[in-house]
């Protein structure tokens, strides 16, 4: 039986297996562009949407198009307060935003950390399981339009979001209804208070890895010597999936296995460009380098190449498939074990096989570690960090070559 070893160097060499991927936001960053890295797909949707709910089971995240201009902000706290709403003494404490680290929303901002019931804009009934509206806010919409809303509740047991909006002098009152259930291969679903319209152009969420936007973030002001609220344009990934950026590199030869994937959504974010005032263009960032592991378990690389602003929205990246053509391959025998979850964080799975020996190799083809699968079907990977390792599984009737990638 012969085997063929195809192990792959976690540093990258840029000048093979990459391939140009270019795209567009359009003039004033009107679309936003779903990319999947398997793929290359590319989704452009233009942005004619004031607030997204989500379709997540057990989530009541609400979001507002805060990086094209909607404002969000609380009225009042009783919702007797509704037809009563007067604007003309009222000043707004703050402004409310869309997290940019998760994809918790603008009316989720208020929400106590430390009462997992409480979802900012209602809270959680564990008899019901329903998410009860308890605030009024005020919402200034894509088209400039002032209008009070309330979310009434989030059904939880319908799965179904019920909300009000209406004019500030209570006229042109709608409760309109957002099913879950009707877009659970999404992650979320919009809607234009103006238009009193739904909007279904998100990609299936299996089906993008990243997202080029406009969005709210925190930025450093030397003028007030405090961090602001900016819109910027660019990049949030999938929920699930994960990135890392890293700077001050040799982007050519990088081994990003010495580094951490990161959960938070906005990791490769916006500053991988700088406007220059001189030229007044753009200009990307040097010895940079990020990355994207993917639902899929596949990790890529993306060097910005160009970007030209919201004349026209263009942008150029180099993305490279790192976890292409890795792996074991037996040119005689098909894999029979099953192995789980992948990527992995700690604790593997195996399906198909028990009392065998587990070769772990990283991939420089060292062998790092030998573990016993014993009658638990399971291993511990404690001792791995964040990369891509091929496991040799050995007893008496099975050889057999698998690839992981852990993901600390």
């Amino acid at each position: 039986m012969r085997y063929i070893f195809l192990f792959v160097i976690f540093s990258i060499n840029l000048s093979n297996g990459q391939d140009l991927v270019s795209l567009s936001m359009n003039s004033s960053y009107i679309d936003d562009v779903f990319f999947d890295a398997e793929t290359q797909a590319l989704t452009n949707s233009n942005q004619e949407w004031d607030i997204a709910f989500t379709v997540k089971p057990m989530d009541a995240s609400i979001r507002i198009n805060d990086g094209r201009g909607v404002k969000l902000y609380v009225y009042s706290n009783d919702l007797l307060d509704w037809d009563s709403v007067d604007l003309s003494s009222f000043t707004a404490s703050e402004f409310l935003y869309n997290s940019f680290n998760s994809w918790s929303g603008a009316f989720n901002a208020t929400s106590n950390s430390s009462d997992v019931f409480d979802y900012g804009w209602g809270s959680y009934n564990i008899v019901t399981h329903d998410v009860n509206g308890d605030k009024i806010f005020i919402i200034e919409t894509l088209q400039g339009s002032i209008k009070k809303i309330r979310i009434d509740k989030l059904a939880g047991i319908d799965q179904q979001f019920i909300f009000t909006y209406a004019n500030i002098d209570g006229s042109n009152e709608i409760t309109d209804t957002i099913n879950q259930f009707n877009y659970n291969t999404k992650s979320f679903v919009y809607y234009n208070l103006d238009q009193e319209v739904v909007y279904d152009f998100e990609p299936n969420i299996n089906e993008w890895d990243l997202m080029f936007t406009s969005y709210m973030t925190k930025i450093f002001n030397p003028a007030e010597n405090d961090t602001v609220y900016y819109a910027v344009s660019g990049v949030l990934h999938n929920p699930n999936a994960q990135s890392m950026k890293i700077s001050g590199v040799d982007v050519s030869n990088v081994d990003y296995s010495d580094y951490l994937f990161s959960d938070n959504i906005s990791t490769i974010g916006y500053d991988w460009k700088v406007f220059n005032y001189s030229s007044f263009s753009y200009s990307i960032v040097d010895s940079l380098i990020c990355f994207i592991n993917t639902e899929e378990g596949s990790v890529f690389s993306i060097v910005f190449d160009a970007f030209e602003g919201s004349s026209n929205g263009n942008i150029w990246f180099y993305l490279d498939n790192l976890t292409e053509n890795i792996g074991f391959h037996d040119e005689n025998k098909e894999n029979t074990i099953t192995i789980y979850p992948n990527p992995v964080r700690n604790r593997l799975n195996f399906i198909g096989v028990n009392n065998a020996n587990v070769f772990i190799y990283d991939s420089k083809g060292v062998l790092v570690d030998k573990l016993l699968l014993d009658n638990n079907n399971m291993i511990e990977l404690n001792n791995l960090k964040t990369g891509i390792y091929l496991l040799n599984i050995q007893n008496q009737f099975i050889n057999e070559h698998h690839q992981i990638i852990v993901v600390k």
